[in-house]
């Protein structure tokens, strides 16, 4: 069973266990990584439309997993990121972000669940999003069939 279908089944009790392990990174690596995540699900399809970011603004700053980060450094990242989710050469320098949980599995694969959660927050996963899901479990060093 994928971390997406145990999220389906058990929401309350997989964002009780992600919250519980997020509070382990408290560092602006993995603040970093998760923001530059999240802009880059964002962008997925191509297009940043501003309910798509205010959605996940509203994310970032309600979930219990991501309490543990100052809110005003949450959304100056995430906001920051969302443009450069836009550029080409500026996703390169997203993805290294999140290339810095690739050395740490426990880092690695919590936040692989955080993007999850992110991404499926708004009750459609959308292909596009599943796409870049995948790339950046890759880049975590992880098994994206075991995520997406």
């Amino acid at each position: 069973m994928s971390f997406l279908d145990k999220l389906r089944a058990g929401a309350a009790s997989v964002n009780a266990d992600l919250t519980r392990r997020v509070g382990r990174f408290k560092n602006s690596t993995f603040l970093q990584a998760a923001m530059a995540a999240s802009a880059l699900i964002v962008a997925a399809d191509g297009k940043v439309e501003d309910s798509e970011v205010e959605a996940t603004s509203e994310f970032i700053n309600s979930h219990p997993a991501l309490a543990c980060f100052e809110p005003g450094e949450k959304a100056k990242l995430f906001q920051d990121y969302v443009v450069k989710a836009q550029g080409a050469m500026s996703k390169i320098e997203l993805n290294g972000l999140i290339a810095k949980a690739k050395g740490n599995n426990e880092m690695a694969t919590t936040l692989m669940e955080l993007v999850l959660a992110l991404a499926a927050s708004d009750g459609d996963f959308a292909d596009s999003e599943k796409v870049v899901a995948r790339k950046i479990a890759t880049n975590l060093g992880l098994n994206p069939a075991d995520y997406v």
